[in-house]
């Protein structure tokens, strides 16, 4: 067979760019010579091209990527807990992609795998619940984390993801133990404190304080579901540094400086003055209310019922681990603690962004 007409045809059409090839740069295929060249797609490097990473699991019909930017001067731990907000704008995901069976999923390039990743859910409302994950990677400062997708839009017949709480909070006490007790394991307590239907009573002469301490540099978040009465005059529960009852410092607390009244204050050593200056009241409502106090070195934020209450840059970093604290020295003042729990936090955490959701490909 002469086969030099065909070379000569086919040296022709390649002198006049005739060869068929598909626009590889407007599907996203851009050249790459690794992995780490694909990072910032979010995309697995084959065959000398970013491409997409293959579907975690045919059952999902629907995926999202998601972009975590460490905006901060501190990278971010692999391990470390990290909060993605669902519910109503401006959080980014909602409700009905965080399903029961909804997958949190992350490339880890070096296994050349996509690995589920172990997650909780703190409910804050009828409408708004956060999704705590543990971060799939170190992201470094002023770093970006792409490998991150939520796989969504499952079966309903599909099983649940596993709760992975008892890792994520070191410290979860609902007080429902069976027999009811305050459990030594997580408590000590002096004075006047018992356990009353599920709650622990704090009265005068009362101490409570919890055995686990965290570091509050890169940062620490208690989480507190207590109530008090509406003229509470000598009222203290925080975070503070040491391992025995009463105040010390480096501490930040809440105190009743008046009935009814209750005001953050943070005292970084016994010789310096209490910060802020002149702190935000607030009240106590006598109904069941939420805590969240969150010290990241020299950073403290204290929200109530979800509003911040305070929020101050102390002029010195707390680097002490501190501890879950509670005294009560106020004759007309009765503190129940109904739930109280802990976990590393940060106070600048990465932005969470929601990528375009994408459909399983037929």
């Amino acid at each position: 067979m002469n086969t030099v007409p065909r070379l000569s045809l086919m040296m022709t059409l390649l002198a006049l760019g005739c060869i068929m090839a598909p626009d590889l740069d407007k599907y996203g295929y851009t050249a790459c010579g690794g992995h780490q060249d694909c990072v910032e797609t979010g995309r697995l490097c084959q065959s000398g091209y970013c491409t997409p990473p293959d579907w975690w699991d045919a059952a999902y019909a629907e995926r999202r990527q998601i972009t975590l930017r460490n905006t901060s001067d501190r990278a971010v731990p692999k391990g470390f807990p990290l909060r993605l907000g669902v519910g109503p704008d401006p959080r980014p995901f909602k409700r009905e992609e965080f399903s029961a069976t909804a997958r949190l999923v992350a490339i880890d390039r070096a296994a050349g795998a996509q690995v589920e990743q172990k997650v909780t859910v703190d409910v804050l409302s009828s409408l708004a619940f956060d999704v705590i994950v543990l971060s799939p990677a170190e992201i470094p400062a002023g770093g970006v984390f792409k490998d991150f997708y939520l796989y969504s839009a499952a079966p309903r017949d599909a099983l649940g993801r596993t709760d992975a709480r008892a890792e994520i909070f070191p410290l979860d006490d609902d007080f429902e133990a069976d027999p009811p007790a305050i459990s030594t394991v997580n408590w000590r307590t002096e004075g006047a404190v018992n356990l009353v239907d599920y709650a622990v009573v704090v009265l005068r002469t009362g101490y409570l304080w919890s055995n686990l301490e965290l570091p509050a540099t890169p940062g620490v978040l208690l989480t507190v579901e207590f109530q008090t009465d509406v003229n509470c005059d000598g009222l203290t529960m925080g975070l503070i540094s040491n391992s025995q009852r009463g105040y010390r410092t480096p501490a930040v607390v809440v105190t009743s400086s008046s009935p009814g009244e209750g005001v953050v204050q943070a005292q970084r050593a016994d010789n310096l003055l209490f910060e802020p200056d002149v702190p935000t009241p607030f009240l106590f409502t006598g109904a069941t209310q939420r805590l969240d106090m969150l010290v990241s070195g020299a950073d403290v934020r204290v929200s109530l019922d979800g509003t911040v209450v305070e929020s101050v840059e102390l002029e010195e970093p707390i680097t002490d681990d501190v501890r879950a604290h509670f005294f009560v020295d106020g004759a007309s003042c009765t503190l129940s603690i109904k739930k109280m729990r802990m976990r590393p936090a940060l106070g600048n955490e990465p932005d969470v962004v929601a990528e375009r959701k994408v459909l399983r490909p037929e």
